[in-house]
């Protein structure tokens, strides 16, 4: 570092490097190695809302917290892909059909409840749930997960149509003012889709693998 650059520095007129961006863990466990690893980015998506005990861990490191939450659907009786509270919760009119319904973007063949974006009633208990679950959390927003009409199956998009003529599905699932769910930093969450892969610490041959949340 030449005396230009130092001086640069301590003027404040350099910004010395940040941390690494984002990077994706969808795992329910951390080994101390991983902590130390993930813990270096300035944001993680973890794959669900962790344990205390874990999320503890990982802030100690700086990062901030991010979920990663389905959007479009739930699995009946998994509470993985859903909450066993929030499930109890639905009503028939939330839902596109009166059966799960697989095939699209669901997880090998699995059956999948689709929610009715168009339904006002559904987006506004979702962010009121949602916004509980950070607050209680302590996160800082949620990693949406949000399929557009192409990834939907016939049955489902045969069902939006049928209740909701001439409206986009696409268009209906966009953020609304119900679904700007406030930060704990005070910024709105945005959605966003499924990453194609995770950005992982370099593994030893004795590291074991973790256990997948999903």
């Amino acid at each position: 570092m030449t005396g230009i650059t130092r001086r640069a520095l301590l003027a404040g007129l350099v910004k010395q490097p940040t941390k690494p961006a984002v990077a994706f863990h969808y795992a329910a466990h951390f080994s101390a190695r991983e902590v130390a690893w993930y813990s270096s980015f300035e944001i993680l998506v973890t794959g669900g809302i962790l344990t205390p005990e874990h999320s503890a861990l990982l802030r100690g490191g700086g990062s901030r917290l991010v979920a990663y939450e389905w959007s479009s659907a739930f699995y009946p009786g998994d509470w993985v892909s859903a909450a066993e509270s929030w499930q109890k919760r639905m009503r028939p009119e939330w839902l596109l059909t009166r059966v799960p319904v697989t095939g699209g973007a669901a997880e090998n063949g699995k059956p999948a409840q689709w929610y009715d974006f168009a339904n006002p009633d559904l987006v506004a208990a979702r962010a009121d749930y949602l916004a509980a679950l950070l607050a209680r959390a302590g996160y800082d927003g949620f990693f949406f997960d949000t399929l557009g009409w192409e990834q939907l199956p016939p049955p489902v998009q045969t069902a939006f149509l049928a209740r909701h003529p001439g409206v986009d599905y696409n268009v209906s699932v966009r953020p609304t003012p119900a679904l700007r769910i406030p930060l704990n930093s005070a910024r709105p969450v945005a959605a966003a889709t499924k990453p194609t892969g995770s950005v992982r610490p370099p593994r030893s041959p004795s590291d074991p693998p973790s256990p997948a949340t999903r």
